[in-house]
């Protein structure tokens, strides 16, 4: 029985990823709103600008690491210790509320990061492209964390792992919003 449990691997709801994310996101869009102030200021020297802002690195990583130390204390332990499972990875299955896949049936999966809406965040989810008796046939598996993804794709190689399209609007539409909005107001 021991070492049946420790083949398994249990995939859980990340509670935390959606606010480490987008804290993430907004990290670089910051220097670049000072810089596009300076910039419309007139203020040239770029390098002046950088050395000024490395002046301030430290107090910005410590603000970081106080916004965003707690919750990736509390994304790891929750990968291992609490939260609903959505999932176990054991020999070549994966089991989805009482339903088994099997690994080498696993085509491609494609990752959809969390969006934002008008009204709410919602987590990232997963496609899993499943080719059964040459029948296909596509599965969402909702708030399905990233480390879910390397632990099915440790199984089987074979596996095609993508990412939405979209990541990268979410990635750097927030430093292009603040780099109009650092020469606009500043």
């Amino acid at each position: 029985m021991a070492n049946e449990e420790k083949n398994n691997i249990k995939i859980r709801h990340q509670y935390f990823n959606i606010y480490i994310f987008l804290m993430l996101t907004y990290m670089p869009a910051v220097p670049v709103m000072i810089i596009m102030q300076e910039l419309r200021k007139g203020n040239l020297d770029l390098w002046g600008i950088i050395a000024e802002m490395s002046g301030a690195a430290s107090t910005i990583a410590v603000m970081y690491a106080i916004f965003i130390g707690p919750f990736i204390i509390l994304s790891i332990i929750n990968r291992f210790a609490f939260g609903k499972v959505l999932g176990v990875v054991s020999d070549g299955v994966l089991t989805l509320n009482n339903q088994e896949i099997s690994i080498k049936d696993i085509l491609e999966i494609t990752y959809h990061p969390c969006v934002i809406s008008r009204r709410k965040i919602s987590s990232g989810y997963a496609t899993v492209v499943i080719s059964n008796q040459n029948k296909t046939e596509s599965v969402d598996l909702i708030h399905f964390p990233v480390y879910g993804l390397w632990e099915i794709k440790k199984q089987n190689s074979e596996i095609k792992i993508k990412c939405d399209k979209y990541i990268w609007l979410l990635i750097f539409g927030p430093t292009v919003i603040f780099a109009v909005m650092g020469f606009l107001f500043g």
